[in-house]
């Protein structure tokens, strides 16, 4: 159990999880043929992130990375709150949902096809992965916490 403590181990862990947790939403995305948001679509970057400080720290250690990786999933928890009160319409919509992310200026500028950020298409157990993005994004910073705490 004192293995589980240590800073490669929760590294490696962090890292595996959040890469794991990416290619869900690929599945989901492409194997269910369902479209994200823009909000969605941010949602994923600091499970990358976390995916490039673990490997980083794999190989140079460092309780840095820990601190690093704390960090972002408190962004993330941040993100993830932001979007539920989008999703619950505690908040309006946000203007970075009317327009799509990625592709041409010209599919920019006429694209309709486009999932809006206060819908949530796909739910697990009738919850919003919103939820089990901040559920997810607290429980790991939390670990991330726990493991930079114990020595």
């Amino acid at each position: 159990m004192k293995y589980l403590q240590e800073p490669r181990c929760m590294l490696l862990c962090l890292c595996s999880i959040s890469a794991a947790i990416l290619v869900t939403t690929f599945v989901i995305e492409y194997g269910f043929n369902i479209v994200p948001c823009n909000l969605c679509l941010l949602e994923r970057v600091p499970y990358g992130l976390v995916s490039l400080l673990g490997i980083i720290g794999l190989i140079y250690p460092s309780r840095i990375f820990l601190w690093g990786i704390l960090v972002v999933f408190l962004g993330s928890i941040i993100l993830s709150a932001y979007h539920l009160a989008v999703v619950y319409h505690w908040l309006d919509i946000p203007t970075l949902c009317t327009k799509p992310f990625f592709g041409s200026v010209e599919e920019m500028l006429v694209s309709d096809t486009i999932t809006p950020c206060d819908s949530s298409p796909f739910n697990i157990m009738g919850l919003p992965l919103a939820l089990w993005n901040l559920l997810v994004s607290g429980g790991l910073a939390g670990i991330c916490g726990y493991g930079m705490l114990r020595k």
